[in-house]
């Protein structure tokens, strides 16, 4: 997308021996631009690129990827999930606001629990 920022993580995946021998799984987050609105092009876009990753041999084709288009507009008919591969690979378009929420939902109850834990 133009105007975003990309960050990308992934675990290796290894053969019998341990040698690395590819990616097991690859996490790709797309910031998008506060004015811009995600839609079925930029969902299409997230998965020509896996395709071109796995052309260039730099993907298995079990490998798993997990696409996040963050932005603080979605098309409607876009929100949630795509999924090809047969669910390998997973292109979720998500609105800023509802990712923030959901962290601080889950750092909430984290510190209820931390909280109700006896000191040593």
């Amino acid at each position: 997308m133009p105007d975003s920022n990309v960050c990308i993580y992934y675990l290796p995946k290894f053969d019998e021996e341990g040698s690395e021998i590819g990616v097991d799984k690859l996490i790709v987050v797309e910031l998008a631009r506060s004015d811009f609105k995600i839609g079925n092009e930029q969902k299409s876009l997230a998965w020509r690129c896996v395709v071109e990753l796995t052309k260039r041999g730099l993907l298995g084709r079990d490998s798993k990827v997990n696409y996040f288009l963050l932005g603080t507009e979605v098309d409607p008919m876009e929100y949630g999930i795509r999924s090809e591969r047969n669910g390998n690979v997973v292109i979720s378009a998500l609105n800023y606001y509802m990712v923030i929420e959901k962290a601080k939902n889950r750092l909430l109850n984290l510190r209820d629990r931390i909280r109700n834990i006896p000191p040593f």
